[in-house]
């Protein structure tokens, strides 16, 4: 294959992704290309940019938003919603890294492949830039009236004011900060809200100018589309372009001149919150494969399990409750490598420091376990050959590998093709002293380290927020009065230009699939069931390329709530302790010896038809076809024989679950106030809280006191609830292999299953709802941002499930909400959505400034679908997304697991179908009566705000209970 307007580079076979890479340039531009031809029909398109940042304005973030507003060929508002709307992607996003912005597309089928990657094109080589999209993406002075309050606005600004909330994100961007202040990174490419307003309209224009250009171009094509074909049309595309000379390389951070102590405050309301640390090292090997499989080696070795040895010191210490530090971070031009603490006590923090590099020390000097060293390999090389990049694109997962040196114009493949220089480094890393001269080398005599510590300040948010408005308040007082009548103009303008629709000949550019396109019937997921007893065996075959997945289910139905917050910890509980063979660190290397990994995940959901929950507890399992007598030994052995006496060891368990819910509450705060509001509505959804949410926090921190003070009667509630869960009664077997290994996969289960111990039921309980007072909760924690979520029953309102409620989830989601919570609101994203077996309707704001303004959107929803005059092509968008999202893609390991959890749920076959012939006819009038059903359900509905204390009274929101999350 070739094409006069490129020359081949190079070109060859690369078994690792199943088939050949071309790498080309662009004769005219000087534009590089990486042509992926393989038999995957999951095509992936990417364009990626070196973007630097010179400041932390967060220029290259707003770009990223702002490109996707419209462009020359498509004039709109935001293609980028269009397509959410109507494509069936597997993949649609954009993403800014510290020196590079990436812009990928996927999907399944052909023509929609071309049609996105038609409209990502244009958006980020032809953009509109207007600065009223500017002002909306990135930020603006507010002020709707020139006698009004001025504030200031805008979807980035609120995007980083709730990564500065997290003291994860914090901790995490300081310490990379903190050894590069000579480069981009030692900048936040993201923006930092105290810096996102000193960016001009000029120089954010300017940006783009200089770096979006072909010539700075790393353009990706991956997938079963014909190769020919790519090169004419990106061809085509590009002769508006010539080449140029970009200056955009990423500079090498000289030498620290001495190691870096850097400290600051995060926002604590908690009397018992402590500081957070991490320990920092710029590795000093440039990214080529060897040096990225060692250290990928290393991280393993050290962090990757709780049998890993610096991992094991530093929780074992007692000093922290929980890891934080990333490990290996290689998707910088230097590597990096950070471990640490959460929560040490101030008196600890040189300690807990001392112990890295004592641990560190202590094993240069004695030399790694082989046992350990081999664990780690086999973890590795399980990972490379499956290449399981879960719901992402396989092609993505190749694209951002070869980023890693393409990016610094190095090889392109050396990581993509990676077995060699993997198998290169596992033969040097069974070699005695060569790991250990790495990290002699590597940490213990690199000086360009750091440490970085975080301080709880119960008022850094109080002066984060002074400092907002004191900067507002500057502005209102130097501005004239024409000045004021100018901004109150802008708002009205970018008001107006937001709430304008479309124009139809406008929309009508926009390349879309059809309705009539659809494919009426569902995909087909073959199974084998086998009813054992009142068990389950149930079979996928697929092309898992060797490899076995095993799933045992446990049947949680007869557990009584009050024993479900335990099964976290439980579950780790299993894994972590070891067993009466064995101790959880020989336990631990065992497992990464013979397996891909065993993991417990608990899941609840509601049952179609029924006013219950099917709950499961399932040990999931997954090894190389050889290996699988071996993995379902170890999974008897952790489930028939462990050991929970070592009572130090579970409390670092309830330590780092209890922090790992912790962290989670600020990036996953719209799942968290979603999840609670439905708790109130639904036993199915009361019992999700009770297993992992809020709940189940509050059980955690009573728990840890517990355990310190009356561990003989926590051991025995450990014991009791082992032999409540653990029994072959109602067990579930769930295989999903190759056909040629099912037989003899199916025979290792068997006898798993068989040396289970049968046991009576457990006795009822009631189950009660928690009670919700007044309207609903608030859920309050440090946060300069909010969640706000609603909930409403349509079940008790005489609505029953219909496929028609996909293409209001999808109009709502990528039309009203977004365009009310998003673009005027300035919240970070907007979403709802019905879950068709407990019939309830839930809408949902991420990093939203507004509480009361977002509740008032939701109950004007149901009026605004109930008048919806929609056109037919608009509606007809929305059916062909909707179709999309029900056939989504996915990998066989998830293929087959989503298709037992549907078995379990009562979601059979023919209610797919009908759901799918529902949808496929959807009318106007199907929307109008579920405006009507969400009518008749906001009596009985539910609110729940996450969100900081001074955000509710600054708002004067009323009506909702007040339950601290960090108290």
């Amino acid at each position: 294959m070739t094409h006069p307007a490129f020359d081949i580079v190079r070109e060859e076979d690369i078994p690792e992704v199943c088939g050949r890479i071309r790498l080309l340039r662009h004769r005219s531009t000087g534009a590089e290309v990486m042509s992926v031809e393989n038999d995957d029909e999951n095509k992936v398109f990417g364009i990626t940019f070196r973007t630097p940042p010179f400041d932390s304005t967060g220029v290259a973030h707003i770009l990223e938003h702002t490109v996707l507003c419209g462009s020359r060929r498509y004039p709109l508002k935001d293609p980028f919603v269009q397509l959410l709307k109507g494509s069936h992607y597997t993949f649609l996003n954009a993403m800014t890294y510290p020196d590079k912005t990436c812009y990928p597309v996927a999907s399944c089928h052909p023509a929609d492949f071309f049609n996105l990657a038609e409209v990502y094109f244009d958006a980020v080589f032809h953009p509109r830039l207007a600065p009223e999209f500017f002002r909306q993406e990135g930020w603006h002075c507010h002020l709707p009236d020139p006698d009004g309050e001025l504030t200031i606005s805008g979807v980035v600004y609120n995007e980083m004011k709730g990564v500065y909330s997290s003291p994860d994100d914090l901790l995490e961007t300081r310490s990379i900060q903190s050894l590069f202040p000579d480069t981009p990174y030692g900048v936040d490419s993201g923006g930092h809200p105290a810096t996102i307003p000193d960016l001009s309209y000029e120089s954010f224009k300017a940006f783009h100018q200089t770096y979006y250009h072909p010539s700075n171009a790393r353009i990706f094509f991956y997938g079963n589309d014909d190769a020919g074909h790519r090169l004419e049309w990106l061809d085509a595309r590009l002769q508006d372009f010539g080449r140029r000379e970009v200056d955009s390389a990423v500079p090498m951070q000289p030498p620290l001149p001495e190691p870096v102590e850097w400290s600051e405050t995060y926002e604590a309301s908690s009397p018992d919150a402590r500081p957070w640390f991490t320990r920092n090292w710029l590795l000093d090997a440039p990214l080529d494969p060897e040096s990225y499989f060692t250290w990928r080696v290393l991280d393993e070795v050290l962090l990757g399990t709780p049998a890993s040895p610096l991992r094991k010191a530093l929780i074992e210490s007692g000093y922290g409750e929980d890891l934080t530090g990333g490990g290996l971070e290689s998707q910088l031009r230097q590597m990096v490598f950070s471990a640490g603490l959460k929560n040490v006590a101030p008196v600890n923090l040189d300690a807990a420091a001392s112990l890295i590099d004592d641990t560190l020390t202590d094993l240069a000097e004695r030399g790694l376990p082989s046992d350990l060293v081999e664990s780690a390999l086999n973890t590795i090389r399980f990972a490379l050959r499956e290449n399981n990049t879960g719901g992402a694109p396989r092609g993505l997962a190749v694209m951002l590998r070869s980023m890693k040196t393409w990016l610094y114009d190095g090889d392109p493949l050396s990581l993509v093709a990676h077995e060699a220089p993997f198998e290169t480094v596992a033969a040097r890393a069974a070699e005695p002293g060569y790991l250990e001269g790495v990290i002699r080398e590597g940490l213990i005599e690199n000086p360009n380290r750091s440490r970085v510590i975080l301080r709880p300040d119960p008022d850094h948010g109080t002066r984060m927020r002074e400092a907002e408005q004191a900067r507002i308040d500057r502005i209102a007082e130097s501005l004239t009065e024409s000045e004021r009548e100018r901004i109150t103009e802008e708002t009205r303008e970018l008001h107006r230009l937001q709430s304008e629709p479309d124009r139809p000949e406008d929309l009508a550019r926009i390349p879309r699939l059809r309705r009539a396109d659809m494919k009426p019937g569902i995909k087909p997921c073959p199974r084998t069931v086998e009813r054992a007893g009142d068990g389950l065996r149930l079979t996928h075959e697929r092309p898992c390329a060797g490899i076995v997945y095993f799933d045992l289910g446990f049947d949680l139905g007869d557990l009584p709530a009050r024993l479900l917050p335990w099964m976290g910890v439980y579950t780790a509980a299993l894994l972590e302790m070891g067993t009466t063979r064995r101790d959880y660190v020989e336990l631990s290397r065992r497992i990464a010896r013979d397996t891909g990994g065993l993991h417990p995940v608990t899941h609840t959901g509601a049952v179609f038809g029924e006013n219950r929950a099917a709950t499961h507890f399932f040990l999931r399992g997954k090894c190389l076809r050889e290996k699988t007598a071996a993995m379902t030994g170890l999974m008897g052995e952790v489930l028939t024989e462990p050991d929970f006496t070592n009572r130090d060891r579970f409390l670092q368990i309830v330590l780092e679950h209890r922090a790992s819910l912790e962290s989670a509450l600020i990036p996953n705060g719209h799942g968290i106030a979603i999840q609670r509001a439905r708790a109130h509505l639904h036993p199915a959804h009361r019992r999700a809280d009770l297993l992992g949410g809020v709940e189940t926090l509050f059980f955690l921190r009573d728990l840890e006191s517990r355990v310190r003070t009356d561990w003989d009667r926590v051991l025995a509630d450990l014991q009791d609830l082992h032999r409540r869960v653990v029994r072959r009664n109602a067990v579930v077997a769930h295989l999903t292999c190759d056909g040629e290994d099912r037989a003899e996969a199916r025979r290792a289960a068997d006898r798993l299953v068989d040396g289970l111990e049968s046991a009576s039921p457990c006795p009822q309980e009631e189950e009660d709802l928690p009670a919700c007072t007044g309207a609903g909760e608030a859920l309050t924690l440090p946060s300069e941002v909010n969640y706000v979520a609603r909930v409403l029953p349509l079940t008790p309102a005489g609505c029953k499930a219909h496929g028609s409620s996909s293409v209001v989830s999808r109009l709502l989601q990528t039309g009203r909400l977004w365009e009310e919570l998003r673009m005027k609101g300035g919240a970070y994203g907007a979403l709802c959505g019905l879950d068709p077996a407990s019939g309830l309707f839930h809408f949902g704001s991420y990093r939203d400034p507004h509480i009361r303004r977002s509740l008032d959107v939701y109950r004007a929803t149901a009026e605004w679908l109930k008048t919806i005059d929609l056109p037919q092509e608009d509606l007809d968008h929305a059916v062909v997304g909707a179709v999309g999202a029900m056939d989504r893609y996915r990998l066989p390991d998830a293929e087959g697991y989503n298709d037992l959890i549907r078995l379990l749920a009562g979601y059979t076959d023919e209610l797919r179908q009908r759901h799918r012939d529902e949808l496929l006819a959807a009318t106007a009038e199907d929307l109008r009566a579920f405006g009507a059903s969400l009518e008749a359900a906001e009596s009985g509905g539910v609110t729940v705000v996450v969100g900081s204390e001074s955000a509710l009274e600054r708002e004067n929101v009323e009506g909702l209970s007040r339950i601290p999350l960090m108290a």
